[in-house]
């Protein structure tokens, strides 16, 4: 049966199908970091009923979801950074800003969408992340709150942004005031459509996949941004615990175990080092000798 997963769910509810999902394409397996998902979902879920003396035991415990194997995140190193910055200099403003705020706070694609204007302190050079945008099918976008505490927070920006940021502010008003009327009033987002209303959180991930395509940058969907942005930073010694700050995870720990791969480089780069000076000695010493 197509789309086993979603007609599951929508018999569940007694819900037609087409009303809660977008049904697009053939169904394909579930990766097993989905299984390892949906099982800790379950398990969660049955471990409430034994609290709640629903069920004596939680079956879900006595199934081993699969062994996930940790990939290294995609991502651009620091030449395909430079040439995609100077690609971007023949695109819309709007598209540009967007990857650079991402590019440079690491921020979530939600959370991108999310931003407003009083968020944004052109002064201290700082960005304020404290909300997301969601899209659900039947409802439409709206914004909710983030993921977790430690997700609200302050980061702050590199001179690079700032001024892509003033020209983009610039450019904003100009489009609100051409539009008069017609711009929604109630929205202060920076990242709208041409009325002024919020945009659809997929439009920055659609947009990117043609850009990359456009000008043959290497696959890499917009998230890996995120994953780009992380990889500069430790790749330049920034310490765990500010990375995970900037990113938003609840533990450096966090960082660690989704970046892991990242972190192996400068760790590598830590031995050579320590390898170089003690040769160096090692050689002075036989050089004293002879």
């Amino acid at each position: 049966m197509k789309h086993t997963t979603a007609n599951a769910v929508s018999d569940a509810l007694g819900v037609n199908v087409n009303k809660i999902f977008d049904l697009n394409g053939e169904p394909a397996a579930l990766s097993d970091q989905t299984i390892r998902h949906h099982h800790r979902l379950i398990s969660s879920i049955l471990q409430t009923a034994v609290y709640w003396q629903f069920i004596l035991s939680n079956p879900a415990a006595r199934v081993k979801p699969p062994r996930v194997e940790k990939r290294e995140a995609a991502h651009y190193d620091d030449k395909t950074v430079e040439r995609m910055l100077e690609l971007l200099e023949n695109e819309p403003l709007k598209y540009k800003t967007m990857i650079y705020v991402t590019l440079f706070t690491g921020c979530r694609l939600g959370e991108l969408c999310g931003i407003e204007w009083p968020d944004i302190d052109f002064e201290s050079k700082l960005i304020r992340s404290r909300q997301a945008s969601q899209y659900i099918s039947g409802i439409g976008t709206f914004t909710k709150t983030s993921k977790n505490e430690s997700s609200i927070r302050v980061i702050s920006m590199p001179e690079i942004l700032v001024n892509v940021l003033a020209k983009y502010k610039v450019w904003w008003n100009e489009q609100k005031l051409s539009h008069g009327d017609l711009w929604d009033k109630e929205s202060n987002r920076l990242f709208v459509q041409w009325n002024g209303k919020p945009i659809h959180p997929s439009t920055p991930t659609k947009w990117f996949k043609k850009f990359r395509e456009k000008y043959g940058l290497p696959e890499m969907n917009f998230h890996g941004l995120r994953h780009t942005n992380t990889s500069l930073l430790i790749s330049m010694g920034t310490d765990v615990q500010t990375v995970a700050k900037r990113l938003g995870h609840t533990k450096p720990t966090t960082t660690t175990s989704v970046y892991s791969h990242f972190l192996r480089r400068p760790d590598k780069e830590a031995a050579e080092k320590l390898d170089s000076l003690f040769n160096q000695k090692e050689k002075d010493k036989m050089r004293t000798a002879q």
